[in-house]
């Protein structure tokens, strides 16, 4: 099944430093409901913090062009 309004998308956010390598990779989903309006979900692995322990985190976004 196809659809104009839907897209997939990886976004990886990263952080090298001297000493370490932090990530964040967040598969998500996008709706384009109008021609103005598109809202994202996604969701996966973490290790954003100073321990370097991964988490799990769940993100939305509502975005609208002026």
């Amino acid at each position: 099944m196809y659809s104009k309004g839907f897209s997939l998308g990886i976004e990886l956010n990263s952080e090298i430093t001297e000493r370490s390598y932090r990530y964040q990779l967040t598969p998500q989903i996008q709706y384009a409901f109008s021609k103005n309006s598109v809202i994202q979900f996604g969701g996966g692995p973490s290790q954003f913090n100073e321990e370097k322990r991964t988490e799990w985190l769940v993100t939305s976004r509502l975005i609208y062009n002026f």
